[in-house]
């Protein structure tokens, strides 16, 4: 019943293309996560919602395609949508991020309602937020997590307090529930969970 929207199995991501490596719409983990994957929804569910997953595992390809983007020149439509106050050449990091995917127990997801239909493409939106430049939120239909996926932006940290209350409260629901089930959380991207049993886990997580 966990809904899945693979961002790079189509072109609603940060590169603006299909990326290699994740051209299958099957989101593929380790039978591990898969099992505590199961678990999280079955609690959530219990709650009237739902998981969707962004992402899963990749090979090695996807990372050199994102290598390779990183060294092409901004698409302003690109750049306001997915990283509108830090310039390409800082994106490094977030980058790095995403190479735990390789190891198949990192998951990237959200929380929906299970009154609501999970919409693809997304809707964009203009965000304002105090003493932040407006961000576009891209509205599936998900919970409002104050950013939407894949926004590289400080923003995206789970302890920002410039995003509204309801969506620190909607952080939160979606990092408890995670970590009752053995996931560790990303501090870095609200988003990004890694199964503790994986036992090649990096401490930065």
């Amino acid at each position: 019943s966990i809904l899945i929207n693979l961002k790079y199995h189509h072109d609603e991501n940060f590169t603006g293309k299909p990326v290699a490596g994740c051209m299958k719409s099957q989101a593929v983990i380790t039978q591990e996560a898969a099992e505590a994957l199961r678990n999280v929804q079955e609690d959530l569910v219990m709650s009237g919602y739902s998981l969707v997953i962004y992402d899963a595992y990749h090979p090695q390809k996807t990372y050199n395609q994102f290598n390779e983007w990183l060294e092409e020149e901004d698409s302003y439509e690109i750049k306001n949508t997915y990283y509108p106050n830090i310039k390409k050449p800082g994106l490094t990091g977030y980058i790095k991020e995403k190479y735990a995917h390789v190891r198949g127990s990192t998951i990237d997801v959200t929380i929906i309602s299970l009154k609501d239909k999970l919409l693809s493409p997304c809707k964009k939106q203009k965000r304002s937020y105090k003493g932040q430049k407006d961000i576009v939120y891209m509205s599936d239909n998900s919970l409002d997590m104050g950013t939407s996926y894949d926004v590289f932006d400080p923003l995206s940290v789970f302890e920002n307090n410039n995003i509204p209350e309801a969506a620190r409260d909607n952080r939160i629901l979606l990092r408890k529930n995670m970590q009752n089930h053995e996931f560790i959380p990303n501090n870095k991207c609200w988003w990004q969970f890694t199964l503790v049993r994986d036992t090649s886990i990096d401490s930065k997580f």
